[in-house]
Order: structure tokens, then sequence, then C-alpha cells
């Protein structure tokens, strides 16, 4: 794709081969092999002698038990020892898991009153979002290794490349633009093309 205005340089062999390293890390299958099913495997692993909880210390104990188990299956490093700090993760993953379906209180009255699955449910939630942050930790780590966040040029150049790639999927209005536009949000269009294109051409319609 020719850049806008004829200001960016043709994509360069260097910005190709970071955007192929980059996608090769962050693929689908490749997110799946070393993010997703290590940590379902552990959730799978853990069993629960009943579904719902009497008390809220019970409840507590229960994710912060589960969080540690997660931890230990799925962790190069042992996982910390502090029972305090492992209960304080724990609840706040369960805040930002529950962040849209209700809260804290929300996760606290499933599990209590079982209406939905339970603690299986807050578990399974729980799960779901420590794929996504883990998803986009590794993406964080393969980009910075492929691009240098403080080098405009090198940013520049990799949403050329990124362009280029994606170019005849996207609509002309937004395939024509410089990739000087995109630069400076170049990780969290990234972020967004591990989720699905759609989610790209919605960010790119809001710079």
């Amino acid at each position: 794709m020719t850049p806008t205005g004829g200001e960016e340089k043709s994509t360069s062999s260097g910005a190709e081969a970071a955007l192929d390293a980059v996608l090769s890390e962050i693929s689908a299958e490749t997110l799946a092999q070393k993010i997703g099913m290590p940590i379902d495997a552990a959730r799978a692993a853990y069993a629960l002698e009943t579904v719902t909880v009497e008390s809220n210390q019970a409840f507590n104990d229960t994710i912060a038990a589960f969080h540690l188990h997660v931890l230990r299956h799925t962790s190069a490093s042992p996982a910390p020892v502090d029972s305090e700090a492992i209960a304080d993760e724990a609840l706040s993953l369960l805040g930002r898991a529950f962040i849209n379906k209700g809260g804290e209180n929300a996760a606290r009255a499933e599990a209590r009153f079982g209406v939905h699955g339970g603690l299986r449910l807050v578990l399974n939630v729980m799960t779901e979002q420590m794929k996504t942050e883990q998803q986009a930790k590794r993406v964080s780590r393969v980009l910075r290794d492929a691009v240098d966040p403080l080098d405009w040029d090198d940013r520049v150049a990799f949403m050329a490349a990124l362009l280029e790639r994606i170019g005849s999927q996207l609509p002309p209005e937004l395939r024509n633009r410089s990739p000087r536009v995109y630069a400076r949000q170049y990780d969290v269009i990234v972020q967004a093309y591990v989720n699905s294109l759609d989610r790209v051409k919605e960010l790119f319609r809001t710079l």
C-alpha cells in the first residue's frame, strides 16, 4: 500500500520481519497453546467440594485457594506463599472479572445462592479474566521485543507494515490514511487485533 501524501517510505524489510514475528507470537493458536490451555487445565483440575458457600470467609478462602492453585500450575516460577498477598490478588482479580457482571457483590451472591452455577460460575469467570489478562501481557511483551516504543520511525514503519498486510480488509477511508495517524496507538491497535479485525476497524475510526 502506498502511504498517503508520499510522506512515509515504503515498508522496510525490518518492519515486515517485526510484524511477522509479532503476528506469529500472538496468533489465536499460539495464545491458546501458551496461555489459554494451561489455565483451562488448571481450572479443570480444581475440584470443588460444594458449589455454594455459607459465609463470606468461606467465599474468600475458596477464591484465594483457587487463585493459588492456578498460579502453581501455570507459573514458571514458584507461586508466592504469602497468604494475605494471594487473598488480595484473588479479590482484585474477582473485581476485574465481575466489573461488568454486577461487581463483587454479584459474585458473592451467586456463590451463596447458586442461581447460575454458584462457585463454578464464579471460578469460570475468574478463569476467563486470567486468560484475557495474561494474553494482553504476552502481546505487550512481544511488542516490546519487536518495536522500540521510544522510536517514532520504528512505530510508523510497523504500522505501515500492518496496514499493508490487512489493508485489503479495511474500508478505503481507513486503509488510505497515513500510518502516522495510528503510530501513537500501535500497541492498543495490536491488542485489538488479537480480538478481531472488527475491533481494529472500530478503533481506527476513533483516531
